[in-house]
């Protein structure tokens, strides 16, 4: 058996496999193909940031629909933030 990773990389306490092509065996000489009878189209993408509020003693807590409490307080600037972001 063949193994495709040779090392790991330890990241924020997870063990996570550290691969190159090199390493895998991949084979990706495919040959060269011709662009011009392809359909052109329009990409449309987002891009989501996630904002990392930091929990605060005196701030304002996230709620749910039932207007129960789902996480800790937060500042009011984080939760501004946050809300632009649509996640935190």
């Amino acid at each position: 058996m063949k193994h495709l990773c040779s090392s790991v990389v330890v990241c924020a306490g997870l063990i996570v496999p550290h691969c190159s092509f090199a390493d895998s065996g991949a084979d990706f000489s495919f040959p060269e193909q011709s662009v011009d009878k392809l359909k052109k189209m329009s990409l449309w993408a987002t891009y989501y940031y996630i904002y990392p509020a930091q929990e605060q003693k005196q701030g304002v807590a996230l709620i749910d629909t039932n207007n129960q409490t789902i996480s800790v307080t937060i500042s009011k600037s984080d939760w501004c933030l946050g809300a632009i972001e649509g996640t935190i």
